[in-house]
């Protein structure tokens, strides 16, 4: 089944909230997220609607001018970044914890050695009663054969 097609009006109001939004300094990732769950579509539309611009034309870039003089766009190189990229990443991972998120992960982690003995207490104790189980299912099946020739003995 086809998903609908969004109205002029709902193309629109999603270019302006991209602006705005972008515009008050949140990111790309969150934006994309935010306004694909409003409108019920896929971020790829929403990362669409981002590049377009306001006029439903690509803003800038090298595919929008290759594209208009017809020659197809070079990818770009990769280089290997010298750490920098790594160390701006990690301050905005830093930078987002919160004093109670990092209490609460903290709290977390010395519960983590409990948690893993008991977990393996648990796997050894249903071992143990499967063991005990099965002792019980033999018990109980010789307890059976001997009972039935204690009876043929009685009656024979």
């Amino acid at each position: 089944m086809a998903k609908r097609k969004l109205s002029k009006a709902q193309r629109v109001a999603i270019r302006k909230q991209i602006q705005s939004k972008i515009a008050a300094g949140i990111p790309k990732a969150e934006v994309l997220r935010t306004i694909s769950t409003q409108y019920h579509v896929s971020p790829e539309t929403v990362r669409w609607y981002l590049k377009s611009g306001t006029n439903g034309t690509p803003t800038s870039g090298s595919a929008s001018k290759a594209a208009s003089n017809g020659a197809r766009a070079k990818a770009p190189s990769r280089r290997r970044s010298s750490g920098g990229a790594k160390t701006n990443g990690l301050f905005h991972l830093v930078q987002k914890v919160s004093e109670e998120g990092l209490k609460r992960a903290l709290a977390a982690k010395k519960l983590m050695p409990r948690l893993q003995a008991k977990i393996a207490e648990k796997l050894r104790l249903e071992s143990l009663a499967r063991k005990v189980r099965k002792a019980l299912r033999v018990a109980d099946l010789q307890a059976s054969r001997l009972q039935k020739k204690v009876a043929r003995l009685i009656k024979g």
